[in-house]
């Protein structure tokens, strides 16, 4: 299948605006507390790649971030320990279904690009706000080319013009992304709160590779079906902690029951230990409003007539654009 470069819009603002809020101060913060985001951590990249896989995960499955019960915050230690129990059973040696690769590593393009593009603001004059200079050097360095993970050395991706900034802008506009800049930094502020927190169930999801297992567990002919018995799985495991069951029978229950559906016991322990996580207060909704948005900077296939006619309108005018920005960096 021959796929092309977008900016998919999976992006859903009513997902983003209420979700991404669940880590975002409640009120302003003042100045000396306000995480530092100008620049993008690794461990707050890391977050955004690995929140998107997941969401990836849950929306083929069907699954919203509606549908996940998120347990009784009294509940949540418990709940760390069902997490901890089924990672603990997770192989240290078997194969990662899906290894990262440059460009499915969406965290560090984006981390990229920011750097980057807070660079060229303290050098041209005409740059917009760090955000949508964000979105712009993204797109400058891994949308506006010939084809995927071309190299762009060629195309001088980081000394932009007003001329690329009208093109990608007109590109958002068609596609119906106008508001992929103040997502993106909604997504990296997420980002950053997460990557401070000190909760367990972070760093047990993010940290290693076991997120990356979960597209193994898409290769399904029933995805719906699939969907709709992990939710009811998740479910039983808020109904559980309320009856006081241990971690080790919540983990074991749910591997009995999910083995027909998943086949592996790896993949079956990833699955309960990502939804488990998802269920705890605040921070499966702050997973899946970064990670939509995560998504939304995707390298992927178009999916309409009006993404194709889009790309095709930005790539016409790709060479002429160049031109500009080789003089640019010769200081014309």
């Amino acid at each position: 299948m021959t796929t092309t470069w977008k900016t998919s819009v999976l992006l859903v603002s009513a997902l983003v605006g209420g979700s991404l809020a669940a880590v975002a101060p409640m009120e302003p913060a003042a100045a000396n507390t306000q995480p530092a985001t100008d620049i993008i951590t690794p461990a707050a990249a890391n977050i955004i790649t690995k929140s998107g896989r997941i969401v990836d995960f849950y929306t083929e499955l069907g699954i919203a971030a509606n549908e996940i019960p998120a347990v009784d915050p009294a509940h949540t230690a418990s709940l760390e320990a069902v997490i901890q129990v089924a990672l603990d059973d997770v192989s240290a040696t078997s194969p990662v279904t899906t290894a990262a690769v440059a460009c499915s590593d969406t965290g560090a393009l984006v981390a990229h690009a920011r750097q980057v593009a807070a660079m060229n603001k303290a050098r041209d004059t005409r740059a917009k706000s760090l955000d949508e200079e964000t979105v712009y050097m993204y797109m400058s360095h891994y949308f506006d080319l010939p084809s995927p993970c071309a190299s762009n050395t060629a195309y001088y991706p980081s000394w932009i013009t007003n001329s690329d900034r009208q093109a990608y802008g007109n590109f958002l506009t068609a596609t119906g992304m106008t508001d992929l800049a103040a997502s993106t930094g909604q997504m990296v502020l997420s980002a950053t709160t997460l990557a401070s927190n000190p909760a367990s169930s972070i760093d047990n999801i993010f940290n290693g590779d076991a997120v990356d297992r979960l597209a193994g567990g898409l290769d399904l002919a029933d995805k719906l079906g699939a969907g709709r018995t992990l939710v009811e799985e998740l479910g039983t495991v808020s109904a559980q902690l309320d009856t006081g069951a241990t971690p080790e029978d919540i983990v074991d229950g749910m591997h009995s029951r999910l083995s027909t559906t998943w086949g592996t016991d790896d993949l079956i322990s990833v699955i309960i230990g990502t939804g488990a996580a998802l269920m705890v207060p605040t921070v499966g909704a702050a997973v899946f409003g970064l990670g939509a948005v995560a998504v939304s900077l995707q390298i992927t296939g178009f999916n309409t007539i009006v993404q194709h006619a889009a790309y095709n309108a930005l790539r016409y005018t790709t060479s002429s654009r160049t031109s500009a920005r080789l003089m640019r960096s010769l200081g014309w």
